[in-house]
């Protein structure tokens, strides 16, 4: 049987670089995040995470993953000629605004308030937007607590959510207020290889299984009707006389 490997289609964000930074301004799908138009890349020089890469002449950045001493294209995962590109730095967050919606998976949050006047609800606006482990589904309501905080406790709020508490406050003083910043999952392998060489004989194999039951003798099942052979040889036999009755022992006795 011939079989087809299909592999999903998936939408390549378009990227584009300004005085700024990192622009997001077509929407697409990076490691099951997906960035939407607006959004900002936050750059390191080193560290884990899809890298930037920027033509050497006309065209557009795109991302990369890092294996090993290679960088293979992102969402492909082809070689890429560093001839034709170079790498600008290691996306390490994501950053946009708190209307534009949190992104899947579990984060821990950091929340920064900033009071808009001198009657802000400082304390109301901390009870309604606590800091925490939270999943997407909690962290895309705080940010609608978040984006209506400014009429409702006269505060300016930014948020900042990680895989680590640690890493979270580290990205909060850089948010701006009104933004969410968030870190994007580690890329996966596409397999995972065991290494070896394996043994070859079968008395190796049952070294690695264990003692082996020798295997059952087939049962056979003989229908009601008989094989075809059996149905065969009773066609050609010849039929017994029912008129005939043949005497038993019993019957012998009892005439003698």
């Amino acid at each position: 049987m011939n079989t087809a490997l299909r592999i999903p289609s998936v939408k390549v964000p378009r990227l584009e670089l300004d005085g700024d930074g990192v622009r997001v301004v077509r929407w697409g799908e990076l490691d099951g995040c997906v960035l939407r138009p607006g959004d900002r890349l936050r750059l390191s020089a080193d560290g884990a995470g899809p890298v930037l890469l920027a033509p050497r002449g006309r065209g557009r950045p795109m991302l990369a993953e890092r294996q090993g001493s290679r960088l293979l294209a992102l969402p492909a995962r082809v070689p890429v000629g560093m001839v034709r590109w170079r790498a600008v730095g290691v996306v390490q967050a994501v950053e946009r605004y708190l209307e534009r919606g949190a992104p899947g998976g579990r984060f821990h949050v950091a929340v920064r308030l900033e009071p808009l006047h001198a009657d802000a609800d400082v304390l109301g606006a901390a009870a309604s937007l606590p800091s925490g482990l939270v999943d997407g589904a909690q962290l895309d309501a705080l940010c609608l607590r978040a984006t209506l905080a400014p009429r409702r406790f006269g505060v300016a709020v930014a948020v900042a959510a990680a895989d680590s508490a640690q890493r979270a406050a580290a990205l909060l003083p850089d948010t701006a207020a009104e933004h969410l910043c968030f870190t994007l999952p580690t890329c996966a392998p596409l397999a995972t290889v065991l290494v070896g060489p394996w043994p070859a004989s079968s008395a190796a194999g049952d070294d690695l299984q264990g003692p082996t039951a020798p295997a059952p003798a087939p049962t056979v099942w003989a229908s009601a009707a008989g094989t075809r052979q059996d149905r065969r040889a009773s066609r050609r036999a010849p039929a017994a006389d029912p008129q005939v009755l043949l005497p038993f022992a019993d019957d012998t006795r009892r005439s003698a």
